[in-house]
């Protein structure tokens, strides 16, 4: 049964969004302590095979922990990069989503 889900889910576009509290992007203190996205990374797209994409939303704790005040200009940034991310995914799985029924209706269609 695991090779039938592989198969049917195989190419298939997917949007992955994750959100952190903190940054743990390259070159910050905490670099490398984000253990969830890789391990999603490999079970959505190495091992499902889906068109994964990926946004990741970071510094969300910003104004909800005072430690992260200074912060706050990057946070915007990020969050405005995240939603940017977020839409052009959504558009590209809505147009995925509307090609896929079209083709299925199109058989109907000719029947």
């Amino acid at each position: 049964m695991t090779v039938q889900v592989i198969v049917f889910l195989a190419g298939k576009p997917a949007v992955l969004v994750t959100v952190r509290g903190g940054n743990y992007r390259p070159g910050t203190p905490r670099e490398g302590w984000d253990h969830a996205t890789g391990w999603m990374r490999r079970i959505l797209g190495d091992v499902w095979h889906l068109d994964l994409k990926v946004v990741e939303a970071e510094f969300t704790n910003v104004g909800a922990n005072p430690a992260l005040d200074q912060f706050r200009d990057l946070a915007r940034r990020l969050r405005r990069e995240a939603e940017e991310q977020a839409r052009r995914h959504g558009r590209g799985l809505g147009a995925a989503t509307a090609a896929t029924a079209a083709a299925a209706a199109a058989p109907a269609k000719a029947a």
